[in-house]
């Protein structure tokens, strides 16, 4: 692929990441941007389809946390919805306290072993312990007002708990106020949360070349976290196969191809996957393979891929590709659309940024993921792969 379709890739990248912007699942940026999917790939003569989901729209507000001498800043846990509660501050920090507890009305400051991780949203379907399930249930069982946990990093605001079925408001305070609240222990306080959440929808985007037959399925999400414009996560993925849709207008391909636009990989409960998952992955055996990209690239970062189940006798020409174009040959991870495809045995390719990983949280899903930090020319490394794996694998 020459440099000239750089222009084109930038295009696409600007209207997803610029003029879209933050584009989180339910909210008007997502429906935005699912319109353009379809118009672009409708004018890349592609049969288009979308899947429409129901889910939620929802928006941070103010949170804080009040005490008759001191306010607390907090924030709002992801998809949590509204509180103005006043109740005693009941400190926990065990499941034996837990489930001991009675706290009905009160705010709880939940920390210790039952914050050590972020706990899987109640209806998340591909990973979701019962020691999760069981936290989450006794917290609804015994009906506090509110709920804060601690983030789960000491520079960010990073939730325990994400889930806008979980019946109770959340808010997460920064790791250097817990002493301040540990404090107040005991105390009545008000718990603020000024989030909104209301009823949406969202779709993936599907278009195939329109030839029967064994196909790949390439995929990319263009969801985003509520507060980031999601240029690395993952304009950058949509940009190109939106470009490689322009691309087969010039080259066309002789074989069948479906590009999947995922709607849902930043949301608590990936509704656009599990819808995928129970409709179209129910039928998989004309599938031949199938490639993620998500991350790609980041500048100063070597672009790679992880093979899932790859045939014996494809890898010589797999190596040949990525030695071509550049692409560096991974380790498998376990997070991402990709395995969808691995669930159901189908031979997949996870492509990404080599350091992709070493900037989850600090960079990618904030604010700062921004166009700044992406290099056309690594992203048109991997289109360039893909468009040779197409031709030669289908």
């Amino acid at each position: 692929m020459l440099l000239q379709w750089e222009g084109v890739l930038l295009k696409h990248l600007r209207e997803l990441a610029v003029n879209i912007g933050r584009r989180p699942t339910g909210s008007w940026n997502n429906q935005r941007a699912a319109a353009y999917l379809v118009d672009q790939l409708t004018a890349s003569n592609l049969e288009v389809a979308q899947q429409p989901f129901p889910c939620l729209d929802w928006h941070r507000g103010e949170a804080v946390l009040v005490a008759p001498e001191t306010k607390i800043p907090l924030r709002s846990a992801d998809y949590s919805g509204p509180c103005d509660a006043k109740g005693p501050l009941v400190s926990i920090g065990t499941l034996t306290a837990l489930q001991e507890s009675c706290l009905r009305g009160s705010i709880v400051f939940l920390h210790g072993s039952l914050t050590a991780e972020a706990l899987s949203p109640k209806n998340f379907r591909f990973y979701n312990p019962a020691a999760h399930q069981e936290i989450l249930a006794l917290l609804e069982e015994k009906q506090p007002a509110g709920i804060i946990t601690p983030s789960l990093q000491s520079d960010q605001y990073i939730s325990v708990i994400e889930d806008g079925d979980f019946s109770i408001p959340c808010a997460v305070i920064a790791l250097d106020a817990v002493p301040a609240l540990l404090h107040l222990a005991g105390s009545s306080v008000r718990l603020f949360i000024g989030s909104r959440r209301r009823a949406s929808h969202g779709s993936n985007v599907l278009a195939k070349t329109g030839r029967q037959g064994p196909r790949a399925i390439l995929t990319a999400h263009f969801d985003t976290k509520p507060d980031t414009p999601g240029a690395l996560d993952n304009a950058v993925g949509t940009a190109a196969l939106l470009t490689l849709a322009e691309y087969w207008q010039e080259r066309p391909l002789t074989d069948s191809v479906e590009l999947v636009f995922f709607n849902g990989e930043d949301y608590f409960s990936n509704p656009g996957e599990t819808l995928y998952f129970d409709t179209v992955l129910q039928r998989p055996h004309d599938i031949r393979w199938a490639a993620n990209v998500d991350g790609i690239g980041l500048r100063e970062s070597s672009q790679g891929a992880a093979a899932f189940g790859w045939p014996a006798q494809w890898k010589t020409d797999l190596e040949q590709a990525y030695h071509q174009n550049g692409i560096v040959a991974m380790e498998p991870w376990q997070q991402g659309d990709h395995m969808l495809y691995v669930l159901n045995d189908i031979p997949t390719l996870a492509f990404t940024s080599v350091g992709i990983f070493d900037i989850v949280d600090s960079v990618v899903h904030t604010a700062d993921d921004t166009l700044d930090l992406v290099e056309p020319t690594k992203v048109l490394q991997v289109v360039r792969c893909l468009d040779e794996l197409v031709r030669k694998f289908v």
